[in-house]
């Protein structure tokens, strides 16, 4: 006697903004299904170079992107520094807070 078992695991459709979209998520179990935007880089001029895996120097740098997880509907914002390797993960409100307080840095920073 042969059983035959025919598995079949929806797919959760992608964000609009998912770079990698719904054909390669088609091979990754449902909980592993993680949408994320386009990496954003920020040189940072006044960080020492860090060395990278090629073992060359480059200027330290932040990338800024979003990335939804497959239990969270809602996405993060997420801030990686590559000379630390830290990372910041700000809900939408607190990346709305975020802006707003560097709005208000910049404008005093530019006034004579």
């Amino acid at each position: 006697m042969t059983i035959s078992v025919e598995l079949t695991i929806p797919l959760r459709p992608c964000a609009t903004w998912c770079e990698d979209g719904p054909a390669a998520h088609a091979a990754q179990h449902p909980d592993d299904r993680s949408c994320w935007s386009t990496y954003n880089v920020v040189p940072l001029s006044h960080h020492k170079p860090i060395r990278m895996g090629d073992g060359e120097w480059h200027r330290a740098w932040l990338n800024v992107y979003l990335r939804r997880f497959p239990l969270d509907p809602t996405p993060r914002v997420f801030i990686h520094s590559e000379e630390t390797d830290n990372e910041l993960r700000l809900t939408l409100p607190e990346a709305k807070q975020l802006l707003g307080v560097l709005q208000q840095l910049i404008e005093i920073g530019d006034m004579p």
